[in-house]
């Protein structure tokens, strides 16, 4: 995950990694504790409200940075890295593609094989 800077990376994977198993889903909700006990949507985070009750939700240092403009690209790397779509997030950002490709690994786009 080079597209992250190390202490957001570290911060990802402590509140948002939640196991699914457990309960949350990375893709459409925040871990609260980075255990799977407490979910939040993602449209929750970065808020301006303690959703969590522990604040997680709302990291200072994260909230309101738009990782794929210009401005603030981690790195000075405009579109965080990505090959075609860069999809800011509430705290940190993802890679897209369009249609007609498919994301390999965390930045790179490949087109689909035909059948």
């Amino acid at each position: 995950m080079q597209w992250l800077n190390y202490e957001l990376m570290l911060y990802l994977m402590l509140f948002s990694t939640g196991d699914p198993k457990i309960g949350c889903n990375n893709t459409t909700e925040f871990d609260c504790g980075g255990d799977g006990k407490m979910c939040i949507p993602l449209d929750r985070v970065c808020n301006g409200k303690n959703d969590c009750g522990n604040w997680a939700d709302e990291p200072k240092k994260y909230c309101g940075v738009n990782e794929c403009s210009a401005e603030d690209a981690p790195g000075g790397v405009i579109g965080g890295g990505c090959d075609q779509q860069c999809i800011d997030l509430p705290i940190g950002y993802k890679c897209a593609c369009k249609d007609g490709y498919e994301l390999v690994g965390n930045k790179t786009c490949r087109g689909r094989k035909l059948s």
